[in-house]
């Protein structure tokens, strides 16, 4: 069944921000025997059906993409390996797509910082920041600001579609 769905996926803001900027989702495992291998999250307007409270391996960063595409629902174990490229549904625990994955179905629509301090550690502040008599948490809120608007420019204006990488370090 083809279904148009937002899928909600918890990350670290590194992540994020490197998804954000080139469209590319490295996957952790490249085995398609290996049941995580591709994008694991929720299906946002079925967060009822989903364990929430399961312990998430990176955190700070909050992204949702919208899928188009091929789905199905399974409500019990199944034998590796998922079929590729269809959003599947496994309540209580997630929504996986596993890759390969056609170029135009998985777009990014939206990313949230956990908290004002989550990316603080990424932007570049200009050195001379420190040496400001007042004023530097204005000149601070001003640099973050221009900072997310231009990610997001980056993702919405480009209509930032996602591919699966699998690359050297993946186990």
């Amino acid at each position: 069944m083809y279904i148009k769905e937002r899928i909600v996926r918890h990350t670290s803001p590194e992540k994020a921000i490197a998804i954000a900027k080139t469209g590319d989702f490295i996957l952790k495992f490249k085995d398609p025997m290996n049941l995580d291998s591709g994008l694991n999250g929720f299906i946002k307007n079925r967060m009822n059906e989903y364990n929430t409270n399961q312990e998430l391996t990176d955190k700070g960063a909050i992204l949702e993409f919208e899928w188009a595409g091929d789905f199905v629902e399974l409500l019990s174990a199944t034998e590796p390996p998922l079929p590729p490229n269809i959003l599947i549904h496994q309540p209580p625990w997630r929504a996986h797509i596993r890759g390969p994955i056609d170029c135009n179905k998985l777009r990014l629509v939206s990313i949230k910082f956990s908290s004002a301090g989550a990316i603080d550690e990424l932007i570049e502040y200009p050195w001379w920041i420190d040496f400001l008599p007042f004023g530097r948490a204005q000149v601070q809120r001003y640099i973050k600001f221009k900072f997310i608007k231009e990610l997001r420019n980056t993702y919405m204006k480009e209509k930032r579609f996602i591919r699966f990488i699998v690359n050297e370090t993946t186990l």
